[in-house]
């Protein structure tokens, strides 16, 4: 079991190779985290922006998200590291992409209770009250 700073220390590792391999800067790897997340939500939720905004704005759900996202990239790593003088980065990108995909994702993956919190339950209670 990793420690809470080996486990940063590995996200971090992982998301400097995503970022090599992508041939991305810092900046678009954080833009595709956050949009994957909020599209993840719009997939998952559906589109009750209410929820999505209250949730969006929850620590807990981004600390999930990352922690998703950095097993993914991890698994992305250990099948495409040393092949990217065989694959083109417009293919990695696109297999990025793919693993990464917020609908996909929204059908196979749901957060624990804690990421919604009290109020996603206050929300689901009113809304089977209409």
């Amino acid at each position: 079991m990793l420690t809470l700073q080996q486990k940063q220390a590995a996200i971090v590792r992982n998301k400097a190779r995503i970022v090599d391999l992508l041939k991305w800067s810092a900046d678009q790897y954080h833009i595709f985290l956050w949009n994957t997340g909020i599209r993840y939500l719009n997939h998952y939720i559906g589109r009750d922006e209410v929820s999505i905004t209250k949730i969006n704005s929850r620590k807990e759900f981004w600390n999930w998200w990352i922690n998703l996202f950095d097993a993914r990239n991890e698994a992305f790593i250990e099948e495409w590291d040393g092949l990217e003088d065989q694959t083109t980065v417009d293919d990695l990108r696109k297999l990025y992409q793919d693993i990464h995909n917020p609908a996909m994702l929204a059908c196979e993956i749901k957060p624990p209770q804690v990421v919604y919190g009290n109020h996603f339950t206050k929300i689901q209670m009113a809304n089977n009250e209409q």
